[in-house]
């Protein structure tokens, strides 16, 4: 017996625009519910009281998950509308230095860029693809279209609703390239993978085309416009709804790790060599780092976090963006071990998204090395999973449970005064 559909677990939705071909089924069929079998008799066919009483249990069960569903779905949503109060307030602060912040125009263009970028994919337009996605997000979604293209599948996605749009994040920095806006946005859609011979396949589960859609979508600039960076679905990207709301570059909380470092490379001891000497033999790497920071303030635990912040950040921001940061932030093996584990081919990528660092445990100092490195123990919460760029299919993690999880990183000290520490292994 099927779930009633408030109740059926949810699902990623991958039928619309930039989903893969992983997850469809053929759609059509019969009418579902109960089949009968077997002949006329009277013996099989009394439930008797006991199964009439687990019937109602089963049926109680599910009213009350449905209650539970329905409310939940009523409390993310008036989490939202509050947000986007928020999100407006600050836009109208940051729309005094900003005047593309305008929080009315914001709205305006998310819905507009959300009708192109579906019609673009319905389409299969690469040309207005590239026009209105980032470079990165635009490669992945040429892979899609390649293996779509391969299997002779052809995606389409039909807009049936007028898109409604909640600004939930905003990030206003002195660099235009470096403003974020995020909008949650819903819309009703048909969306199915249409087969040579006019055969059509829907998402697992489904027999129709209609869905609802709700997204998170994260827009950057390209020059003056607006284009979009990423998506994340509803449970993907609640995060938003906890970021940071920077209006104005002064405000940004970055900052403050940033005047950190610049503080501890001032006061800095000098060369490898000089360090070496001044490195406390002991079992307690921590304690060895407290004791050498007394002399050089770049071996300090709260330098040392401020490091793996960046580079968390840098991570999030090359999922779907460009890698200049990370890159920045860490060795080339370091960079592909971050972004495809293991994978040599890179055909499975590692996403992750609204990261929190919990903790940053020093468990290793080698102040004698050339150059000096510490390992860390790096604990952080988010949604961690490993998906095949081609189809979209999820191989390990979870898009919609965030997760905890520990990884043991080794930092090496560099001559860099903005990047004191670079990721050299992970």
């Amino acid at each position: 017996m099927a779930l009633p559909a408030a109740l059926a677990p949810v699902a990623t939705i991958l039928a619309q625009a930039g989903g893969g071909s992983s997850g469809f089924s053929s759609g059509g069929g019969g009418g579902g519910g109960f089949s009968s079998s077997g002949g006329s008799g009277t013996g099989g066919g009394s439930l008797g009281a006991g199964g009439v009483v687990l019937i109602l249990g089963f049926l109680l069960v599910l009213a009350l998950v449905g209650l539970a569903q329905a409310r939940a779905r009523r409390q993310r949503a008036a989490a939202r509308v509050a947000r986007d109060e928020r999100t407006r307030a600050a836009a109208a602060e940051a729309a005094t230095d900003d005047e593309d912040f305008d929080a009315d125009a914001l709205a305006a263009t998310a819905r507009e860029l959300f009708l192109a970028v579906q019609r673009a994919w319905d389409e299969r337009d690469r040309d207005a693809m590239a026009r209105l996605l980032g470079p990165d997000l635009l490669e992945e979604w040429r892979r899609r279209l390649d293996d779509f293209d391969g299997k002779r599948w052809h995606s389409r996605v039909q807009v049936t609703s007028t898109p409604e749009v909640r600004l939930v994040g905003l990030v206003n920095r002195a660099a235009d390239a470096d403003d974020r806006v995020v909008a949650f946005v819903s819309a009703d859609i048909e969306s199915w993978v249409a087969q040579p011979g006019g055969k059509k396949l829907y998402r697992d589960g489904a027999d129709s085309p209609r869905m609802h859609l709700e997204q998170y979508w994260t827009l950057g600039k390209r020059g003056d416009a607006w284009i979009l960076l990423s998506i994340e679905e509803e449970a993907e990207g609640r995060h938003h709804l906890a970021s940071d709301l920077v209006a104005t570059p002064e405000a940004d909380p970055t900052l403050a790790g940033r005047t950190r470092t610049e503080l501890a490379v001032a006061g800095a001891a000098g060369d490898a060599s000089e360090i070496a000497q001044l490195t406390t033999i002991t079992d307690d790497a921590r304690a060895a780092a407290l004791d050498l920071s007394l002399v050089d303030d770049r071996f300090s635990p709260d330098v040392l976090t401020v490091a793996v912040q960046e580079v968390v950040a840098a991570w999030i921001e090359a999922i779907d963006g460009a890698d200049d940061a990370l890159e920045r932030r860490a060795d080339a093996g370091a960079v592909a071990t971050l972004l495809y584990g293991d994978d040599a081919a890179r055909r499975i990528r590692t996403v992750v998204r609204g990261l929190r660092v919990q903790a940053v445990e020093i468990d290793g100092l080698d102040g004698a090395a050339t150059p000096p490195t510490m390992s860390v123990v790096v604990r952080y919460a988010g949604a961690w999973y490993r998906e095949d760029r081609d189809t979209q299919a999820v191989v390990a993690g979870s898009r919609e449970r965030p997760t905890d999880r520990r990884e043991r990183w080794t930092l090496a000290l560099v001559d860099d005064a903005e990047v004191p520490w670079r990721l050299v292994a992970a």
